[in-house]
């Protein structure tokens, strides 16, 4: 779309000033764009470590109790392991 607009700009030889306004426009909203982006994988990528760190901390308590019947269910059961992790409150 933004590229359609530059070359109805161009085809129709508007006077600079309009031209930098609207290139000036098609980089700003390119740069939100890139922003959002990056937003995105920064909350993926701390989604994740908060999870490892969830799992870790629930592995480290069962390791500790000795427990290694859940430790090995938790290790090969997503549902068991979400469960255990919400009953720890973790």
């Amino acid at each position: 779309m933004l590229s359609e607009i530059f070359d109805e700009v161009k085809r129709l030889a508007l006077d600079k000033e309009v031209q930098i306004m609207l290139l000036a426009e098609k980089y700003a909203m390119a740069d939100i764009a890139t922003m959002r982006l990056n937003d995105r994988a920064e909350g993926r990528a701390e989604g994740r470590a908060e999870g490892e760190d969830r799992v870790t901390k629930l592995y480290r308590h069962l390791m500790s109790l000795g427990n290694t019947e859940d430790l090995e269910k938790a290790m090969n059961d997503k549902t068991y392991r979400e469960q255990l992790m919400k009953t720890l409150g973790l």
